[in-house]
């Protein structure tokens, strides 16, 4: 219980995984803007065309994680009256309070393990759920994956 009567009840401890999806998506978008003005002047055959087009591209994966990361719940805590929810920001995090009239919890939702492994190779077994806010348009994201009982 903190000083201003919120409860802890949801901390991820998961949130590192997506720092670091972050960085992957951003370091090519920079990197390609970097080459693409390194090679301007000295590049005959214009190679640094495919950079200047790879950098936007790039740059538009990375503003859609920066997205997702604003929906990832880090931490949830409850009052009496309202709820209190963290997510991640570009440099931080962010903590915003929401009446609790206003909120709605959804159900826990798990991926199908079996349809990723037969389209990417990789064997993945994840679990969600959404709390909806009465004027957002998109719900916060509670990863509960680590918190399932194996």
């Amino acid at each position: 219980m903190t000083d201003d009567g919120f409860e802890l009840i949801y901390r991820n401890t998961r949130l590192w995984r997506l720092r670091f999806l972050q960085l992957v998506f951003w370091g090519p978008a920079v990197f390609f803007a970097w080459l693409a003005w390194a090679t301007r002047i000295d590049d005959p055959t214009n190679n640094h065309v495919a950079s200047l087009v790879l950098s936007p591209v790039s740059a538009l994966f990375a503003l859609m994680i920066e997205v997702y990361i604003r929906q990832y719940a880090t931490a949830v805590w409850r009052a009496t009256d309202a709820l209190r929810i963290e997510s991640m920001s570009t440099f931080g995090r962010i903590v915003q309070t929401f009446p609790l009239a206003n909120v709605t919890f959804g159900r826990e939702r798990r991926s199908n393990p079996w349809a990723t492994r037969a389209a990417t190779g990789f064997w993945l077994d994840n679990s969600y759920s959404a709390i909806r806010v009465y004027g957002r348009r998109l719900p916060f994201i509670l990863d509960t994956t680590e918190n399932r009982p194996a």
